[in-house]
């Protein structure tokens, strides 16, 4: 169906009539009805309340207690002991291992 036949039958239609006091009881129903939440608005409420909580003394200490243990944990997981620790200590002050090969 192209837009030409589509107008011709819109046209055609005509207009409906709409019952007494329609609109008002459109606008009185949407008065009761409470207000809807999106979850725009739950995610903006629970990141509103994490800040305030993190701005208080105790939020913030937990806050950063629980960083310092996660970075721990994950620079213990990270740290490779594949060779002695005498032999890390000798490749690291050695200055032959860093001397590039000619």
């Amino acid at each position: 169906m192209n837009d030409s036949q589509l107008d011709q039958l819109l046209k055609s239609f005509g207009s409906c009539q709409t019952p007494p006091r329609f609109s008002s009881d459109v606008w009185n129903r949407i008065a009761i009805e409470p207000d809807s939440v999106g979850w725009f608005s739950l995610w903006k409420r629970h990141i509103v309340e994490a800040f305030t909580k993190l701005s208080q003394p105790a939020g913030a200490f937990a806050a950063c207690a629980a960083f310092v243990i996660a970075g721990s944990f994950a620079g213990l997981e990270a740290r490779q002991e594949s060779q002695a620790p005498e032999l890390q200590y000798i490749q690291s002050v050695s200055p032959f291992i860093h001397q590039s090969s000619k």
